[in-house]
This record gives structure tokens, C-alpha cells and sequence, in this order.
């Protein structure tokens, strides 16, 4: 017997066939994304168009469940599809394997909560860390807006190259094309907060704390693993440091040399993963420690 959402499912692509015609094909799939999390998706397309964008469905089944208006629902995906039908001009472009090499950059995803993830794709094992780096395209829509596609085993296929090749153009991309930011927190909190007084920052007690991302602040944990960034890091903050994977996002740098404060940091760590992050933007549980002298981040 299928589950309600299933259900759901299998109902709004009949009407949506019913209300677009036979010219139509209409389907539903469940996408996996990262940390396990799954939603579930319909792809409408004409037959002649190469590409046709996913509408999730799952904020639809919610409301679908408390208002019980599938009419509605009905006419918002076919809205949605409405608005970006026939956008399939990054077709060619997807296709040429050289011009997609330039804009190959990777993320870091926690390895024992993707498994069946990894699978589909081409990623690499951080040993020892419990890390995996996975492989998206970078471009732009019509409308100069930033998209991303993951690189799947399918994808690696038609391109006709090797893991190894894109995962050397991923660590030489990612640095370039996203760059890195390291501030204090107390910079950071200061101007999120707007903690300001007379046009003076007010004063608060703020730990030593510095948060790295890219430039984009979107999977900005990457940045860990940009050749030479945390020796360079180590150097300006003349001591090693623990490092807080406090999302998928950025990553939380703490200046020290005590070992003894691993627990404590990485108690804080599990505190913030189960009752400030979504599922899907949990790195680790973890902490890692980067030591100076031997140029080396492992879990602390």
C-alpha cells in the first residue's frame, strides 16, 4: 500500500497530465541530497525540450495535508513550469566536456551520512576525517543568476573523463572561482547583530573565535581543504587551532594548543548540529585539530 505523500504524488502528476494534454510527459522521483535527506520532485517537459527543471513537492504535500486544496497546488507547479520551460540553452554547453572542466568545483559532505549518495557519484575519501569531497558545475542562468549541477557517475560518462581528471580541476576551480573569507566572530556577530550604539560597536565578551568560509558563504567548509590555506592560517594566528564544523556552510576556527579542550569543543559541536541545523547542513560531529608543526588536520 503507498504512503500518503505517495499518493500525493502519484495524484497531482495525473492532473497535471490531465491539464497539459497528451503533448505532455509528466513524472515523479524521489532526489537524494545530502545527509540522507530525500524530497520528492516532478519533471514536466514537452518532448522536445533537453532540459526541464524539478519541482519539489514536499512544502506542497505539507500544505496539501492542512488545507486539502490540490487545485491550487496544481496551478502553482504548472506556474513554476510555465516560467522556466524552453530554458534549456545551457544544453550544448553541459555537453562539451572542456568548457564544463573550468567551472568543476567540489563539497565537503560527512562520508557515513552519504553513502548511498557517494555512490552515484565521483568523490574522494578525506582519510581519517570522515569526509568526502563531491563534485558540482558552477554557471549562470539567462538571468545571471549562480546554479549549480551535481557531477554524477552518469554525467562523468558522457563527458568521457576520468574521476581523477575532475577531481584535478575541482581543487584547482574551487580556490579560484569561490575564494575564502576568515573573520572574527566577534566581527561576524557585531554586524549580524547590529550591536551598534552611537556609532560605536558595543563592547561584549566575545571568545577567540575566527569563522572561514568562501566568498559566497555556500559550502564554504571546503575551504579546509584548499592547498596550503590552513598552514597559512596557523602562520597568522601563530599557534594550531581546532576546527568546529558548525555546518556544511563554514567552518568555526579556535586558536589553541591545549588538547584538553577537544571535549568540550566537540560537545558544543553536537549541541549545534541537533538543535540549530537542518539535516542536510550537518558536516560532522567531529573535531579536528590543525597542527602546526606537523602541517596536519585530523580529528582531534
Amino acid at each position: 500500500m503507498k504512503k500518503g505523500i505517495e499518493k500525493f504524488m502519484d495524484e497531482a502528476v495525473e492532473k497535471i497530465k490531465g491539464r497539459l494534454g497528451s503533448a505532455y510527459e509528466v513524472n515523479w522521483n524521489i532526489y537524494h541530497k545530502n545527509n540522507g535527506v530525500s524530497l520528492k520532485g516532478i519533471v514536466i517537459t514537452d518532448r522536445t525540450s533537453a532540459v526541464s527543471p524539478c519541482i519539489y513537492m514536499d512544502r506542497y504535500y505539507s500544505e496539501y495535508r492542512e488545507k486539502g486544496d490540490m487545485e491550487q497546488i496544481i496551478n502553482d507547479v504548472i506556474c513554476i513550469y510555465e516560467r522556466n520551460k524552453g530554458k534549456d540553452f545551457l544544453t550544448a554547453q553541459i555537453r562539451d566536456s572542456r568548457q564544463m572542466m573550468d567551472h568543476v568545483v567540489f563539497r565537503l559532505v560527512n562520508t557515513e551520512r552519504n553513502k548511498e549518495l557517494l555512490s552515484r557519484m565521483p568523490h574522494e575519501d578525506l582519510e581519517g576525517l570522515g569526509l568526502s569531497m563531491i563534485l558540482y558545475v558552477l554557471f549562470q542562468t539567462e538571468g545571471n543568476q549562480n546554479a549549480a549541477m551535481a557531477v554524477s557517475n552518469r554525467l562523468m560518462q558522457m563527458w568521457k573523463v576520468s574521476k581523477e581528471e575532475l577531481l584535478e580541476h575541482a581543487k584547482k576551480n574551487t580556490p579560484l572561482k569561490m575564494g575564502y573569507s576568515m573573520r572574527s566572530i566577534r566581527s561576524v556577530l557585531g554586524e549580524y547583530l547590529g550591536m551598534k550604539e552611537n556609532g560605536e560597536m558595543v563592547q561584549a565578551d566575545f571568545p577567540r573565535l575566527y569563522v572561514l568560509t568562501n566568498c559566497r558563504a555556500l559550502y564554504g567548509a571546503g575551504c579546509l581543504i584548499y592547498d596550503g590555506l590552513l598552514e597559512n592560517v596557523a602562520d597568522s594566528l601563530n599557534s594550531g587551532f581546532y576546527v568546529l564544523p558548525s555546518s556544511v556552510h563554514e567552518v568555526l576556527l579556535y586558536p589553541s594548543s591545549d588538547k584538553n579542550d577537544a571535549a568540550a569543543l566537540k560537545d558544543i559541536v553536537m549541541e549545534i548540529n541537533q538543535t540549530e541545523l537542518a539535516e542536510e547542513e550537518i558536516l560532522n560531529d567531529a573535531v579536528y585539530y590543525y597542527d602546526r608543526k606537523t602541517k596536519e588536520l585530523s580529528v582531534a
